[in-house]
């Protein structure tokens, strides 16, 4: 089903590099490269080319194209003024890939933040009770992950993500 909605694996293809710590959206004159956060993908206007679509992390992205592509709705489109001109139109393939692929990141970095949340709740209610070295050294780990966090919560800010792919901004380097 992937090889029909145009959903392919690139990882044979040496010529891409990204770096796992960028995050970035370059347009090129046929294809949008990806890299965000876990979403590493080359889009055409026809295909998803995914470095990993096996991961773990990348499975609920490649679970929306194939559930969300065939059949996206058309968006209002709004002039300057934000005013509702009553036009119809469908997004292009590439920001359809992009809207979707921005949400999952999104939702995956939601949920870490709440799973991070519950754990520190459970560690400093132990730590009230019982300051030692152990309880400690949990507090200095979620701090770490708490900045890890943050840094790619960030990231995906920069994209300029409300909820719309108006205000994106784009490299064409």
């Amino acid at each position: 089903m992937e090889a029909e909605m145009g959903i392919q694996c690139f990882a044979a293809l040496p010529c891409v590099k990204f770096q796992s710590n960028s995050l970035l959206c370059m347009l090129r004159e046929k294809a949008t490269v990806l890299n965000l956060d876990f979403i590493k993908a080359i889009v055409t206007a026809e295909e998803v080319l995914l470095a990993d679509p096996l991961n773990q992390e990348v499975i609920p992205f490649v679970d929306q194209l194939k559930q969300q592509l065939p059949y996206k709705s058309p968006i209002d489109i709004q002039d300057a003024d934000g005013v509702d001109e009553g036009l119809q139109r469908e997004l292009p393939f590439e920001f359809q890939v992009l809207e979707i692929a921005l949400e999952v990141v999104c939702t995956h970095l939601d949920n870490s933040v709440t799973e991070l949340e519950r754990d520190a709740y459970t560690i400093l209610d132990e730590l009230t009770r019982n300051v030692s070295t152990k309880n400690l050294k949990y507090v200095r780990s979620l701090k770490s992950h708490l900045t890890c966090l943050l840094a790619r919560v960030q990231k995906v800010m920069l994209m300029g993500y409300d909820h719309s792919l108006r205000s994106v901004i784009f490299s064409r380097d």
